[in-house]
């Protein structure tokens, strides 16, 4: 029994040597691909590609999934991309749900690590290369960011949780917490939306 169980164990520490060593490599040679896609609105599309130029300093793959945005906006994100390497426009005929945009610019992302951002979303500095960071730490999960929706309100979904009401439905109670200092502590959550978030390749192919 004895010689078992350390058969047993060294077995599974080749397992989690093997294991360590494929996500040292994703992330030693990884290379980020980023699919901007739209929700329901697009007056922010420009600006939120302007913040994402500026405040994230790695290289990337863009894959902006148009969505049949009218103009004037359709010219203003075009003018925001004047210049930018790598970059993959999707057009569609119609307006499309944020699922089939982000499905559509998935299947041209070609990175190990994919960031899904949508085209309301201002980005501060440092928050990619943290999300990136985080992913190190948790390679199976989808890394989010603070989500504000103001200086005053901040989605923490590590603080709400998801109830039945009395006629059926379901709700997120507190949808919004009060702002709090922000703090770099990574949260596990049981829930989220899909403003934005990093994931790796292994962990889309196990959670799909």
């Amino acid at each position: 029994e004895a010689a078992k169980a350390s058969k047993l164990r060294r077995s599974a520490a080749a397992g989690m040597a093997i294991s360590m060593g494929v996500y040292y490599h994703l992330f030693a040679m990884s290379k980020l691909s980023v699919v901007f896609t739209p929700r329901e609105r697009f007056s922010l599309a420009d600006r939120a590609l302007r913040t994402l130029f500026a405040n994230c300093k790695l290289p990337f793959q863009l894959i902006v999934v148009e969505g049949n945005a009218p103009e004037p906006y359709k010219s203003r994100v075009a003018e925001a991309l004047e210049g930018r390497a790598d970059v993959t426009v999707i057009k569609t005929e119609g307006y499309i749900l944020p699922g089939r945009a982000r499905n559509l610019g998935l299947d041209k992302a070609t990175g190990d690590l994919v960031l899904f951002i949508e085209n309301d979303n201002l980005i501060r500095p440092g928050c990619v290369e943290w999300l990136i960071e985080r992913a190190k730490e948790y390679p199976d999960g989808m890394i989010l960011p603070w989500i504000w929706e103001r200086r005053d309100r901040h989605y923490d979904w590590s603080a709400s949780e998801i109830v039945e009401l009395p006629d059926g439905f379901i709700d997120i109670l507190p949808e919004r917490t009060p702002p709090i200092p922000l703090d770099e502590t990574p949260r596990r959550v049981t829930f989220m939306e899909h403003h934005c978030y990093l994931i790796t390749r292994p962990a889309l192919a196990k959670l799909g």
